[in-house]
């Protein structure tokens, strides 16, 4: 038995926790992330890397990671409000195309002028549980070139991170 049935009927005037989220791939738009989750800032500090993974084209044609030691993948990490979460759940095909997964990643900081890494952070993730390699059509392709010139605005360099599979 509940002792207290009845909670459901007030509401709390604290505000409801907010995810981070670590945007790879075209999600390093914000000009696409803001039409996909308006309420969504970017995070103080925006800057993050996720160690040991690659970043690659899946077999749908889409980006994707998957675990390999001695790589990383660079990313933004967003404050997610509730519901913007829900629709980026839809927008990324959960939990058909991709799964929602906890991850640690470290976040940039500036130190003394000094870019470094700095804290280690849990953020949601979206990978494909697939990890076969795949070829991405030219509409994505041209998303995914506007997320690495947009990203790089807010200083996210992404280098050789995006592997073998080259935007030029």
């Amino acid at each position: 038995r509940t002792l207290f049935p009845y909670t459901t009927l007030f509401r709390s005037s604290a505000p409801a926790p907010k995810t981070l989220y670590f945007a790879y791939g075209s999600n390093l738009s914000p000009t696409q992330m803001r039409s996909r989750c308006p309420s969504s800032p970017l995070h103080s500090l925006p800057l993050a890397t996720l160690p040991a993974h690659e970043w690659f084209i899946g077999e749908r044609g889409y980006a994707n990671i998957r675990p390999c030691e001695g790589k990383e993948v660079v990313g933004l990490l967003y404050v997610m409000d509730p519901r913007d979460e829900r629709g980026l759940d839809a927008a990324e095909g959960v939990p058909w195309a991709y799964e929602r997964r906890g991850m640690d990643v470290e976040v940039q900081v500036e130190k003394g002028g000094e870019e470094g890494r700095g804290m280690k952070m849990r953020v949601l993730v979206y990978a494909d549980p697939r990890t076969g390699s795949g070829r991405a059509d030219e509409e994505y392709i041209a998303r995914l070139r506007r997320g690495r010139e947009e990203s790089a605005m807010v200083g996210l360099v992404v280098g050789d991170t995006w592997g073998e599979w080259d935007l030029e």
